[in-house]
């Protein structure tokens, strides 16, 4: 779950559907001159999506492959 949107149970097509959307909104806020801190407010829900769809990505390699990709590093902690 991102800060700023819920993006639980979403699938990687919903995410999509949801970053063109974003990018829609915060395009047409642009043109209607909103301010510089509600820009960023946009800029955050869009890290979220994208950072839900880079997750999303990783746990589909995950299972795909069967195991856990990170088996093979070494921990030194």
């Amino acid at each position: 779950m991102g800060l700023w949107i819920n993006t639980d149970g979403m699938s990687f097509e919903d995410l999509m559907k949801k970053e063109t959307e974003v990018r829609k909104k915060m395009l047409m806020a642009y043109r209607c001159g909103v301010s510089p801190e509600t820009m960023e407010q946009f800029h955050n829900i869009l890290d979220d999506v994208r950072a839900a769809m880079n997750e999303s990505n990783l746990k589909k390699t995950m299972d795909d492959k069967g195991n856990d990709i990170f088996d093979g590093l070494l921990d030194i902690g």
